[in-house]
């Protein structure tokens, strides 16, 4: 029979050992047998690779913590330890050390026989997994001192040994989950990060390779501290370089006061990268030789010159696609979601995601109030019930006819109420002389009945009368919610944009300033694009507007480009700060002229603007409301107001656009509209935007030609839903943009083809002053109307020239 607990423990031992509780957890849900297979052959021989560097990795000339902690490790984890704990003991067995060999299997099957007894203990099993590989290590180091008759010095380094392996367990745990998970891992913890780092550095120390008496090891380091200085930061590379300087003097490749060697290297290398990618070799080789003569004193290297040149040959001639995966596997800690960009994302969706739900409240409220609404309001039979059953009550009631006629000739009766309520209805005048002869003769009452059918009828009609207002109200409500639904949601989508800061910029601009003696705080560069915008905060120079003079040159000097003040505080006390905001200086300015004429004795329904916008652009605005007066200047104004605020405060033009026609619907019940005529330059490429609401025709007068801008959408004000005309141009140096209203387009009534007469004109006006244009143009269309503007005249002209 056999012994059950003969069985039980056969089964733990091949379930810790051969890692067959790990193939349970191979996610077979949508892998063919062949992926799987590979999947597992890749993961096995990592660990086996792994295993065998680990296992030369020898310090201190006989002690190998690295091997035991990897292998308790691999069993803690269910991986096959078969496979590594082969690696390992290949390892072992290529440093010819008989006495490691023998210390190493005697110390992995006291460990592995101790871990399956202890397999059922679930209760912080990394800590006794973590005691058993260490005491398993001490009793068998022990062991061999026993035999070997060693000194007291070697048994207090087995001690050592066994809490480094202690140690090792708990920072290993944190690696080799991820590394079993390794193709779909994105995000890693700082713990898995630190991890990482102390199991692969040192599977350096046990990587002594030579090929024609070259390092593959010392190779292979120095390739590392190049990529991570060139695609890290200087500070990366000198990290690294520190880590692999500490793996080379545990290996005893170079002295312990050599260590800095490596970090000086990686930092050279992150500091001369900016220059391009050769001189990072050029880095390292200045910062070797510099640390030989003064360390060595003398011309024999700390790293071989030939080591280093073939280091420097692969990182120069590495694949593009090698270089592109291997600056884009830049590892994410999962603490830094919380912060910068991640953090801004998601308070960005977050607020995109209240604004769609506070859009789609305003919607639901549109729907609602819209099904509130009948569909047609008419004189309904129930409606002709009611009214033909309160004239009965009023004027048959008590009458010696009632039980004749509402009893026994009911169905007459209410048929001849209900003839003399249609011919109300129709519009008929009611009378007793045409009045059917039938009802005459059988009605006593007749002409009480035709006056009270009228007053009841023009009751209902007039109630039906304010029942269509108060629909028409809802349904001009229910129209606004779904305005203000759509500009929610357009605000929504225009929140969801990345601020990019330059931070090496910043950091250029902050270094240069301090070197100018320049008392420097902060400094924020911020890119729209290629243009940079620049925020300077500095100590007080107690109001003299000293620190603009002197950190506009410093800046266009750092950064190769010009800049000009945007805003600036500067306040009068010697303790405070001033704040410089900078922007670059456009290639492009802008001058204006405007002229205006009124139609006689009104006030002008026209109303323009020009200012210049915060992101570098030049805005023109013209609105004409509707007809003359006041009333036509109260609603261009509004237009005029509101498009200068949204656009100055950086939202795009449509959604400026829907939300003033929104306000003018909303604003009057009576008939209320404005055009809009926008142009927006471009200041620093010379690119303009035409965009048209309802109004006339915009001209571009060029060097010998007269281009028209034309538009034929309605204007706002007047439907909820607006075709919004864009038109793009480019301009150059010495060109007019001129803006004008019906009044000066209509002012010829002879000519048909008013746009090609009025660009006829703009061609033969020779000045170069857009204001004596604007003038000259508003002069001609008067003399054509003999002096007297038959409409608000108003002529918007811009010129632009090249300033850089």
């Amino acid at each position: 029979m056999v012994n059950r607990a003969e069985t039980l423990f056969h089964r733990r031992f091949r379930s810790v050992v051969f890692g067959q509780a790990e193939t349970g957890k191979v996610n077979t849900g949508k892998k063919t047998g062949s992926s799987i297979l590979k999947s597992r052959l890749k993961i096995h021989g990592g660990f086996g690779l792994l295993g065998f560097l680990l296992g030369r990795a020898v310090i201190l000339g006989y002690l190998n913590p690295f091997s035991m902690a990897f292998l308790a490790v691999s069993m803690l984890q269910e991986v096959n330890v078969a496979v590594a704990g082969a690696g390992i003991l290949l390892g072992i067995a290529t440093i010819a050390q008989k006495e490691i060999l023998l210390k190493y299997l005697f110390a992995a099957l006291l460990f592995i026989v101790s871990y399956v007894c202890l397999y059922k203990i679930k209760s912080n099993k990394k800590m006794t997994t973590a005691l058993t590989a260490g005491l398993s290590n001490l009793i068998a180091g022990y062991f061999i001192f026993y035999i070997k008759d060693y000194f007291l010095y070697d048994l207090m380094m087995i001690g050592i040994e066994s809490f480094l392996i202690f140690i090792l367990v708990l920072i290993y745990d944190r690696s080799v989950p991820a590394l079993k998970s390794i193709g779909s891992r994105r995000v890693l913890s700082s713990e898995e990060v630190v991890s990482f780092a102390v199991l692969f550095a040192f599977c350096f120390v046990g990587a002594e390779f030579t090929l024609y008496g070259m390092s593959l090891k010392n190779i292979s380091i120095i390739l590392l501290i190049m990529l991570f200085s060139y695609y890290g930061s200087a500070g990366t590379g000198t990290a690294v370089g520190l880590i692999m300087g500490i793996v080379q003097a545990l290996s005893g490749s170079i002295l312990p006061a050599a260590i800095g060697v490596y970090a000086l290297c990686g930092l050279m290398c992150g500091v001369m990268k900016n220059l391009g990618r050769w001189a990072c070799p050029v880095g390292f080789i200045l910062s070797n030789a510099l640390m030989t003569f003064y360390i060595n004193g003398s011309t024999e290297v700390l790293i071989k010159f030939y080591e280093i040149l073939i280091a420097s040959a692969l990182f120069l001639f590495l694949p593009k696609t090698l270089v592109k995966r291997f600056s884009g596997c830049k590892t994410i800690f999962a603490g830094d979601f919380s912060q910068g960009g991640t953090f801004n994302r998601r308070v960005k969706e977050h607020t995109m995601e209240k604004l769609g739900e506070l859009s789609d409240v305003f919607n639901s409220l549109s729907q609602t109030l819209k099904d509130s609404v009948p569909a047609n309001e008419y004189f309904s039979q129930t409606d002709a019930a009611q009214v033909i059953e309160q004239v009965a009550a009023k004027c048959c009631t008590g009458c010696g006819m009632y039980n004749n006629c509402w009893k026994r000739d009911f169905y007459k009766s209410y048929q001849h109420f209900f003839n003399l309520l249609a011919a109300a209805e129709s519009g008929q005048a009611l009378s007793k002389r045409n009045l059917p002869q039938e009802f005459k003769e059988r009605c006593l009452k007749s002409e009480e009945i035709v006056h009270h059918i009228r007053h009841y009828f023009d009751l209902y009609r007039n109630s039906l009368n304010w029942k269509k207002k108060i629909n028409e109200s809802r349904l001009l409500v229910c129209e606004q919610l779904k305005g203000v639904s759509s500009v929610v949601s357009d605000l929504a989508s225009k929140i969801d944009m990345d601020v990019d800061f330059d931070r090496e910029m910043e950091e250029m601009i902050m270094v240069g300033l301090d070197i100018e003696a320049v008392p420097v705080q902060e400094v924020i560069v911020a890119r729209n694009g290629d243009r940079l915008d620049v925020d300077i905060r500095i100590h007080g120079c107690g109001g003299k507007r000293d620190c603009i003079k002197k950190v506009i040159p410093i800046v266009n000097r750092i950064a190769g480009r010009q800049f000009v003040k945007r805003e600036m505080t500067c306040d009068i006390r010697q303790s405070s700060i001033c704040s410089i905001k900078l922007k670059e200086a456009q290639r492009y300015q802008v001058a204006t002229g405007i002229a205006k004429t009124n139609k006689s004795g009104t006030v002008s329904g026209d109303n323009c603007s020009f200012i210049e916008l915060k992101d570098g652009k030049f805005l023109l605005a013209l609105s004409d409301g509707m007809g003359t007066g006041p009333k036509a200047a109260l609603e261009s104004s509004t237009t005029i107001t509101l498009l200068e605020k949204f656009l100055y405060a950086g939202f795009d033009k449509d959604i400026a656009v829907k939300t003033i026609n929104s306000m003018l619907l909303m604003k009057s019940s009576e008939e209320s509209y404005s055009t809009i005529d926008m142009t927006v330059i471009n200041q620093y490429n010379g690119e303009v935007e035409f965009v048209k609401v309802g109004a006339v025709s915009t001209f571009i007068k060029q060097e010998d030609s007269v281009q028209i801008i034309r538009a034929g959408s309605l204007p706002v004000g007047i439907l909820s839903h607006i075709d919004m005309e864009l038109v793009r141009k480019k301009l150059a140096d010495g060109d007019f943009v001129i803006m004008v209203t019906d009044g000066i387009l209509d002012s010829n009534k002879e000519v048909v083809d008013k746009e090609k007469w009025l660009a006829g004109m703009i061609s033969g006006i020779n000045t170069r002053n857009p204001q004596k244009m604007a003038e000259e143009i508003t002069r001609q269309c008067l003399e054509l109307n003999g002096g007297c503007a038959p409409d608000d005249m108003t002529v918007m002209v811009a010129k632009i020239w090249e300033s850089m």
